[in-house]
This record gives structure tokens, C-alpha cells and sequence, in this order.
């Protein structure tokens, strides 16, 4: 079956920008944009179906993790993951990672999340570093 628009939510400063990962998280609804090519990340009101903040300071963001009111984020352009409180915005702490941070989301068994809404339904967050 093809996927069908529902509706189209704009982002500021998105026309011709580059993007990478993005994550929801069920605690909070909300969906958590790498925005690469201007260096944030973008939020957006799951249920109210609008961006609703933009957090700037994250340098060649590359992608998001969520879970449980929790995000990460790996920023290529300085070396590090950060991690964000979901419904505040603010950053918790941001670890050096050394060169090409990446982060992935899965269970404690080594499986994908199941979520029909995210595949982000599981609790264990791991980061994996690659060079």
C-alpha cells in the first residue's frame, strides 16, 4: 500500500537544507529532527501536528534518539553526543566521542523497538562510536 500525505508541517530555514535522522519519543510526543544543514534540532508537537522549537548549537548533527523523555544526539562537526532533556530542551551533558559520532536505539535483547508510531518503544539506549 503507498504512503499517503496527511499533512506537510514547515520548518523554518528548511527550503533546500539537508537533513538527517529524526526520532519521537512517547513520553513527551514529540518528534526530534537532525536539521544538518544548519547545525539544530528541530521539534515538532506530534498531536498539534506543528514545529515548535528549534535548538540550535548542535555542530553537523547527524540524528536523534528518543525514549522515555530522553534524547541523543550525535554531532559530527564537534565530536560528541548530547543529551537532552525532551520536554525542557535542555542539555543534560554532552560527551566527546572522538571523530564520526553515531548513535543507534535498541532493546536490552538486541532488538529494534516495535512501536507502530517510532520503532522507540524499548529502554535501553546504547551509543556506538565509529571512526
Amino acid at each position: 500500500m503507498p504512503l499517503k500525505t496527511l499533512t506537510v508541517i514547515e520548518i523554518p530555514n528548511g527550503e533546500n537544507s539537508d537533513f538527517d535522522h529524526a526520532a519521537f519519543d512517547p513520553k513527551t510526543r514529540r518528534v526530534f529532527i537532525a536539521h544538518t544543514g544548519r547545525d539544530c534540532i528541530e521539534v515538532i508537537d506530534h498531536d498539534a501536528q506543528k514545529h515548535i522549537a528549534t535548538l540550535p548549537g548542535f555542530p553537523g548533527v547527524a540524528g536523534a534518539v528518543a525514549d522515555d523523555g530522553e534524547v541523543l544526539t550525535t554531532n559530527r562537526g564537534a565530536a560528541s553526543v548530547t543529551w537532552l532533556d525532551a520536554a525542557t530542551f535542555k542539555a543534560k551533558a554532552m560527551f566527546k566521542s572522538g571523530h564520526g559520532p553515531m548513535a543507534q536505539r535498541s532493546s536490552s535483547a538486541g532488538t529494534w523497538g516495535s512501536s507502530p508510531a517510532s520503532a522507540m518503544s524499548t529502554r535501553a539506549l546504547h551509543c556506538i562510536f565509529t571512526t
